[in-house]
């Protein structure tokens, strides 16, 4: 009764039954707050506070800007075995997929590739060999996610999902958008979208020689791997916050925030009833990593992001992780990275306004 007041629309107390459990969810989908404020150093917000000058994005356009030349390809990386590098055919096919994404800008339609017979078949293939290990080794929250994208009739084994039935699927249950990207992108601008609740995301799939590993992110990987994620509103909320919190952070902040975002939306481990389990969207789409991560305890480290920032060097791009940090639970994840983001010293206050999703950026 002392929070009804607050839903717009609603004068009158309603009265319905639900388990504790259920409780939050619940009432995140019946109130959707109009703005929403990020506390830097503890301080508290001005509400007559003026805009200052920042070099980060504002509003969703704002994300248009650089965003072709901000593009950091992997291919150099690559080994000389990589599909891309040895296959012609599939070279030029990625290289198509990545010029139709690369036209996209804020606001347009998004790009529906059309995928070939082949293509499906990989995803179909992949998609059945997962299954099995997502529903015994996968956390308790992509097994949910997954599943309800199945009965949105979103994920099927028989053909690859549309971006924009994904997308709005995703956009209905917790805010978040995707948008096309063309391979890795800079760090800053990728984490700096999760502010707008937009998750860049590439349109290729991995070649039809190796299912389970690709040296980088593909459909595959994006779709399988964070997309059930980010149906979770706890989790989505969580991207959100660590989005805001790189916005105007120095090189060594954003070192720092990198990290946590690769051992956690990357390779992230938790426990769940007394068992190690995986969130990590690096590990989700192969078989092989998912019980390599588990069973290989020497490799498991307490979660602590001290010991987490001083792993950015170990991090790897294109084999198995040396370190997987495994937190005690998943809100542990999200309590721990708030608070290293209330240490961030900022000259200014941020606030997002849900309503016009945009930043604001306040003087103290």
């Amino acid at each position: 009764v002392d929070i009804l007041p607050l839903i717009d629309n609603h004068p009158s107390p309603i009265s319905c039954k639900l388990t504790q459990r259920r409780f939050p969810k619940m009432f995140r989908r019946i109130y959707k707050p109009t703005r929403s404020l990020l506390s830097l150093q503890n301080s508290k917000f001005s509400n007559q506070g003026s805009q200052v000058d920042v070099d980060f994005p504002l509003t969703l356009n704002d994300l248009n800007e650089g965003f072709r030349t901000n593009v950091t390809m992997l291919a150099p990386k690559m080994s000389e075995k990589a599909a891309y590098r040895v296959d012609a055919d599939y070279r030029a096919r990625v290289n198509e997929i990545r010029s139709i994404s690369a036209e996209y800008v804020t606001g347009g339609d998004l790009p529906e590739i059309e995928y070939t017979k082949e293509e499906h078949e990989v995803w179909g293939k992949l998609y059945a060999l997962l299954d099995p290990y997502h529903r015994k080794y996968a956390c308790e929250e992509f097994n949910e996610g997954k599943l309800l994208l199945e009965k949105a009739g979103v994920f099927r084994k028989d053909r690859i999902p549309s971006i924009t039935e994904l997308s709005e699927f995703l956009e209905a249950q917790t805010g978040f958008t995707l948008r096309p990207v063309v391979s890795i992108m800079d760090a800053r601008q990728f984490l700096n979208s999760f502010a707008f609740k937009v998750f860049h995301c590439t349109q290729y799939l991995r070649h039809g020689r190796s299912v389970e590993f690709a040296e980088e992110p593909d459909l595959c990987h994006e779709f399988l791997g964070h997309a059930p994620m980010l149906v979770n509103p706890d989790f989505a909320e969580f991207a959100h916050e660590l989005g805001m919190a790189t916005l105007g952070a120095t090189e060594e902040e954003m070192r720092n925030l990198t990290t946590i975002f690769w051992y956690t939306f990357e390779f992230g481990l938790c426990e769940q009833n007394g068992e190690k389990k995986v969130f990590g969207a690096g590990i989700l789409p192969s078989s092989t990593e998912i019980l390599d991560s588990l069973r290989d305890s020497d490799r498991h480290r307490e979660f602590d992001l001290k010991a987490m920032s001083q792993a950015f060097d170990d991090m790897q791009y294109t084999s198995q992780q040396l370190h997987y940090f495994v937190a005690p639970s998943f809100a542990e994840v999200a309590q721990k990275t708030r608070e290293y983001s209330r240490t961030l010293e900022r000259p200014f206050n941020l606030g997002f306004d849900h309503s016009e999703n945009k930043v604001e950026v306040l003087k103290k």
